[in-house]
């Protein structure tokens, strides 16, 4: 029995999977200067990596994952933004921030 709902569960999430479009430079670029996710990513510092290592890190897990382009990925590396993913689905950035400890002003 818990097979046959296990079964027809992933069956059903096959149909519900909705795809987003990978985040251009463009837009990759205005969520990472915009004031609303800057204060955001203040409020969130304690995720904030604490080597530059990190930063290539993220944005390329976000980049494998389908969720950011190369070019946007190339461009948060050179200049220290990197994507906050959504921990369990992985599916979705919340944020992107920059590596500055400083409170937007």
């Amino acid at each position: 029995m818990t097979f046959k709902t296990l079964a027809s569960a992933g069956a059903l999430s096959l149909f519900t999977f909705e795809s987003a479009a990978a985040l251009s430079l463009d837009e990759y670029i205005e969520r990472a200067t915009s004031y609303e996710e800057r204060y955001q990513c203040w409020e969130a510092r304690y995720m904030r990596p604490r080597k530059i290592e990190e930063i290539r890190l993220r944005n390329e897990f976000a980049r494998d994952q389908g969720l950011i382009t190369e070019q946007s990925s190339q461009w948060g590396i050179r200049n220290g933004f990197y994507p906050i993913v959504d921990f369990f689905s992985r599916d979705r950035i919340h944020l992107i921030c920059y590596i500055s400890h400083s409170k937007p002003i």
